[in-house]
């Protein structure tokens, strides 16, 4: 075999697996994408450090949810704003019309008391948290905000 013609061979292989890596990521990203989550994300509070609180609520396209807190910037972690999220529930449907919860009320209770923590370390004023309604079936009202608070960082 030529030179030249091992080169277009190599080629020739390089770009048909260059082919199937394309055909598999777009089969892999499409039914993902295809999935149509929704997520809403509303700003609750900032705290004294400079970082936003914020809700987010996603819902399925074949019902379920999920519900999220998540603490933006502030605190500064090797020179990097510090970002901390908290699933406190989800029961998104996996396709069979149930709609199990993922997060048991043990773990969203410890997630719950950790936000408190988050809340007092950060300088959140009118801000509460309610662990009691884990045990509730739908938990809204885990987090609430009295005040939305706008206190410059000291």
């Amino acid at each position: 075999m030529s030179r030249r013609s091992t080169s277009w061979t190599r080629l020739g292989v390089f770009i048909a697996n260059v082919a199937v890596v394309f055909q598999y990521r777009a089969f892999v990203i499409a039914p993902a994408n295809a999935m149509g989550i929704r997520n809403a994300r509303s700003v609750l509070a900032h705290g004294r450090d400079g970082s936003t609180l914020v809700e987010i609520r996603s819902s399925g396209p074949e019902g379920g949810g999920s519900l999220a807190y998540r603490f933006e910037g502030g605190r500064q972690s090797r020179g990097r704003a510090q970002s901390i999220e908290y699933v406190l529930s989800s029961d998104f449907s996996p396709g069979d019309g149930s709609r199990p919860q993922t997060v048991s009320p043990a773990e969203c209770q410890q997630r719950v008391e950790a936000i408190r923590v988050q809340l007092d370390e950060r300088g959140y004023v009118g801000a509460s948290v309610d662990p009691a309604r884990c045990l509730e079936k739908h938990r809204s009202g885990l987090v609430t905000v009295t005040v939305a608070t706008t206190s410059a960082a000291p």
